[in-house]
């Protein structure tokens, strides 16, 4: 992917009771999805539920919730879940704002079947996670721990067996961060949205993305992109070589 062949566009999204479907896997018979997941949460309780590929008939009871005692379950969901921009795997991931946890469900059984803290003991506030076929990971963390050069705020790189390899930081100017949210696989890149913006949500710098790269086992910043009249940039989509980045504005 060149940067000069990206294309950036701006859209408004307004916050609804359930999140956009996200497409499930297909079993190896061909590209189309078996169906989507969609988070439906009031920030109190949650829940994830299946739908048919017409993306409107539910499929099931919902796959877990809230109230959730399934066997595999050692941390009940937060009322803050949402979905990974990209599913790779067999299972649903779930990931837990609130309770820095994510969560892998059957979608056919709803048996959990493995949760892996990426917190490291402070309130990460994990935005999205990107599964890899060997599986490890790297999970975009919002929030960070207090106090100087403190963990946090940054993309975690975690091994297949959910160790802590590594993480990425970001440059920031004072008083602001720079708040990763989403993630995007394109060739041997990964892309990451940048929120840009003050721990007290109330100023928001100029919206940014990022490229991530690995060599020989490291993951680092290979290229950033500054988008002076946007702010606070988040989802991402792609279209070949073009790229499209949300961006909501200040609030």
């Amino acid at each position: 992917m060149r940067a000069n062949l990206m294309g950036i566009s701006l859209a408004v999204f307004l916050v609804a009771a359930c999140g956009e479907p996200q497409g499930l896997p297909s079993s190896g018979a061909g590209d189309e999805p078996v169906g989507f997941a969609v988070v439906c949460s009031d920030y109190g309780s949650s829940q994830v539920a299946l739908l048919q590929p017409d993306g409107l008939t539910p499929a099931a009871d919902p796959l877990i919730h809230s109230g959730s005692q399934e066997a595999g379950l050692v941390l009940a969901l937060s009322g803050d879940v949402v979905l990974p921009t990209v599913s790779v795997g067999q299972d649903v991931l779930v990931i837990d704002r609130a309770h820095g946890v994510l969560t892998w469900v059957a979608p056919g059984t709803a048996v959990v079947n493995r949760q892996l803290s990426v917190s490291q003991e402070f309130a990460a506030n994990p935005h999205d996670a990107l599964e890899f076929v060997d599986g490890r990971l790297l999970v975009t963390r919002y929030d960070r721990a207090p106090g100087e050069d403190a963990a946090g705020d940054d993309v975690a790189v975690f091994a297949a067996d959910g160790t802590l390899s590594h993480s990425i930081s970001f440059s920031t100017e004072p008083g602001i961060r720079a708040r990763p949210d989403r993630l995007l696989s394109m060739g041997d890149r990964v892309l990451v949205s940048l929120n840009h913006g003050s721990p007290d949500y109330m100023d928001w710098s100029a919206g940014r993305y990022a490229a991530l790269r690995e060599v020989d086992g490291l993951w680092s910043v290979d290229q950033e992109w500054t988008l002076p009249e946007l702010r606070n940039c988040g989802g991402l989509a792609a279209d070949g070589d073009r790229v499209a980045v949300v961006c909501t504005g200040t609030y």
